[in-house]
């Protein structure tokens, strides 16, 4: 016998696929940002920051074209 009281999860909300390209583009973007941060810093030599770059390059080709509708 199952108990009533036991409620199932709610489903996820989902969100239109667009939602999650844009934030991920600008999750992206900021991590530039605090490279850049960093790098005006001290923290960061300029030979990293190239090498961080390119993969976040890289990430981002992987991403779909944008929608400028």
């Amino acid at each position: 016998m199952r108990c009533s009281c036991v409620r199932k999860p709610a489903p996820p909300r989902s969100r239109p696929p667009g939602a999650a390209v844009q934030a991920r583009r600008a999750v992206i973007a900021a991590q530039r940002e605090e490279l850049l941060r960093w790098r005006d810093a001290g923290h960061l030599p300029d030979s990293s920051l190239r090498i961080l770059e390119r993969e976040l390059d890289h990430e981002e080709r992987t991403l779909p074209p944008h929608d400028d509708h």
